[in-house]
């Protein structure tokens, strides 16, 4: 018997499948992630931040907000030093974030929170002078994010 795991965000959702069950599973899967999806409509106003502190070599907590200046203050709530916003820009949808996450998950240290890294600022200035359009992988930024491949491809 296979066991499959479905982690999104700090939510599990666990299933198990017979061998023969295999390709029903993954059918579900791909359901269950289509259905969390959100949709562009739904957050009208949803924006990725780039926040670091004063103190030089902060790490960087990538993370969205649909008022990204009350979250910075409910940051500086937490923190030791004077927070710095490095940028914020407009997203389409949650998907993005997991994304840019994935993207960087190789400097992640905890939760939303990144070493202080040139490639992470270059990919905030690219992302910022692509602010009019929208933040989805286009030729320019197709080096920056990955796209997963639908399971079974």
């Amino acid at each position: 018997m296979s066991s499959w795991i479905i982690l999104d965000g700090p939510r599990h959702t666990s299933t198990c499948c017979l061998a023969d069950e295999r390709i029903e599973a993954e059918s579900k899967l791909l359901e269950y992630v289509e259905a969390r999806r959100v949709a562009k409509e739904d957050y009208p106003d949803l924006f990725m931040y780039f926040v670091t502190t004063t103190e030089p070599g902060f790490p960087i907590k990538i993370g969205i907000s649909e008022t990204p200046k009350f979250r910075l203050r409910g940051l500086q709530t937490g923190l030791p030093f004077d927070v710095k916003m490095l940028g914020v820009f407009k997203i389409p949808d949650t998907i993005f974030e997991r994304r840019v996450h994935r993207k960087f998950k190789h400097l992640k240290l905890r939760g939303e929170w990144f070493r202080n890294a040139p490639e992470i600022l270059d990919f905030l200035a690219l992302m910022l002078e692509n602010e009019k359009a929208p933040p989805m992988p286009t030729k320019a930024s197709a080096e920056h994010i990955v796209i997963p491949a639908p399971l079974g491809a």
